[in-house]
């Protein structure tokens, strides 16, 4: 947290100018820099309230269902996502098998099959838990 302009010794005022000069700052950025803030003129509180205030009534005539998923807009590409990343796993199982075995690690394939077999379950139970 900034200090007050107040508790800035001269030395520390001294850098902070010469740090003014020698860039291109903008006014919020050079407030910042000689530390000078200000006090919000809103409490977190107050602006939550405005807030809810302006958004209620959309909000009070939609489900659960809708509020969710406008709430987090994840939501809607959850499904489709996880159904290709499980096509996606799969079908690199499938290449790796189809590999050629002297061009790859023999010792590393069982890791890397298991890399790939552990993306697919991540991805199916992220879809069975929707």
């Amino acid at each position: 947290m900034p200090k007050p302009t107040q508790a800035i010794s001269d030395e520390e005022l001294l850098v902070c100018l010469r740090t003014l000069f020698a860039g291109d700052f903008q006014p919020v950025e050079q407030k910042s820099l000689l530390g000078i803030y200000e006090e919000p003129k809103l409490d977190l509180i107050t602006a939550f309230d405005r807030f809810w205030d302006h958004i209620k009534e959309e909000w009070m005539v939609l489900s659960s269902d809708q509020i969710r998923t406008k709430r987090n807009v994840y939501l809607k590409s959850t499904v489709p996502g996880g159904v290709l990343m499980m096509a996606g796993t799969l079908w690199l199982a499938v290449l790796k098998l189809r590999a050629e075995s002297r061009l790859s690690d023999a010792s590393a394939w069982g890791g890397e099959m298991g890399f790939i077999a552990m993306l697919f379950f991540v991805s199916a139970t992220g879809l069975a838990l929707y």
